[in-house]
């Protein structure tokens, strides 16, 4: 099975990402805050102590039975993107669901680094454990799944497959509330700072 996960928190955002999603193939689970309504979609989790991207991504990956797993947000989109085509991308890539695959089509946003929204095989998380590294909060945690799936030969950067980030620094709307926002950014440094360490960077 297919799926599209993320968290959000701002069920509006949610709901019309999670429907775009479902219309493109895929089943939907969304994580959302325990102060948010409810969004309709194939599996929904509450949270209540929020701890990041990773750890959303790990606790819903660990619940749903999947074979491709897109890990995006609530503001990514498929453009291209349908499950029957990123189910083949994976196999002609790697034989089986074992592997990390990128798309990098038409709108991918250019953070090379990282690997923002990546298309995960169940079969690599049954041989590597978790994908994500639940130390950080947000986007060098994407950085460091990247880095290990390079390590284990299981990445790929696929151009056919498309993901259209409507990303406030884009100049769409910020759908975070500031609260959250600012929670986010204030990850960063410290996020960096880990991932600079564990990269023999620093």
């Amino acid at each position: 099975m297919n799926w599209a996960i993320f968290p959000s928190g701002n069920s509006e955002a949610g709901q019309s990402c999670a429907d775009a999603w479902s219309k493109a193939g895929w089943l939907v689970a969304v994580l959302i805050d325990d102060d948010q309504p409810s969004v309709t979609c194939d599996r929904l989790f509450i949270e209540t102590n929020y701890r990041g991207t990773g750890a959303a991504f790990n606790r819903m990956m660990a619940e749903i039975d999947y074979t491709i797993c897109a890990c995006v947000n609530d503001d990514m989109f498929p453009a291209g993107c349908d499950a029957p085509v990123a189910y083949y991308s994976m196999l002609n890539q790697f034989g089986a669901p074992c592997g990390v695959v990128q798309p990098v089509g038409k709108y991918f946003d250019g953070n090379a680094h990282a690997a923002t929204s990546p298309i995960i095989g169940r079969d690599y998380v049954t041989a590597f454990g978790p994908a994500w590294d639940e130390r950080f909060y947000h986007l060098w945690g994407d950085a460091r799944l990247k880095d290990l799936a390079v390590k284990r030969h299981r990445f790929y950067e696929s151009p056919t497959l498309g993901i259209e980030h409507r990303h406030h620094t884009q100049k769409f709307a910020d759908t975070l509330p500031p609260a959250k926002r600012a929670a986010n950014n204030a990850q960063h440094k410290a996020d960096r700072e880990l991932y600079e360490r564990l990269s023999g960077i620093a």
